[in-house]
């Protein structure tokens, strides 16, 4: 799992600069640039491992991860409070109506903004294409059928699902069938 460089570590991190990453290649570093191995143990660099792009790979191959820590979407167009923010966010993205974010709960306590909606996050493990279609609806049916709201964010490497926290156990439970069903289907 990324590590970002502030204390309270990042799931993951949409802004790489305007580096370009490929697939399969060896992922630079943060600081020191360097490939493979990261001197300062604080990076997590590795070759990218074979790529799902099938609906039935995808899903089978998944391993669904509940991930530390409890966070909170919130919104602004408040310039200042996007950049006192901007180190501990996992996710930014920009909309017309402001800028939205997902960040530490603690953190939006200290801020003094809105907490009533915890989340939890899920993160699907298995680097799916980008282009691969299916892991977000099958994700999304399977937890809807089951009355469990979601809301996905697609990284670069993994999908990670944000869901009511006190319903992150019966997600588990929801997710890891789903993927020994599609597993057993593959043979």
């Amino acid at each position: 799992m990324a590590k970002g460089r502030s204390g309270r570590g990042a799931l993951f991190r949409l802004l790489w600069g305007r580096r370009a990453i490929e697939a399969n290649s060896a992922i630079p570093c943060c600081d020191c640039e360097m490939l493979q191995t990261c001197e300062k143990n604080h990076c997590w660099n590795t070759l990218m491992p074979d790529i799902a792009r099938t609906a039935s790979q995808m899903i089978s191959g998944m391993t669904p991860v509940l991930q530390p820590g409890i966070f909170v979407f919130i919104t602004t167009t408040d310039r200042d409070l996007v950049a006192e923010l901007f180190s501990e966010a996992i996710s930014i993205f920009r909309e017309d109506e402001g800028v939205s974010m997902l960040i530490p709960i603690e953190l939006a306590k200290e801020s003094r903004l809105n907490v009533d909606h915890p989340m939890r996050c899920i993160t699907l493990n298995v680097y799916s294409s980008l282009e691969g279609v299916g892991l977000t609806a099958a994700v999304s049916s399977a937890l809807g059928d089951n009355e469990i709201p979601c809301n996905m964010v697609a990284a670069f490497h993994h999908d990670h699902v944000f869901l009511p926290s006190g319903l992150c156990d019966r997600a588990m439970e929801v997710l890891t069938s789903l993927q020994h069903e599609a597993a057993k289907q593959c043979g």
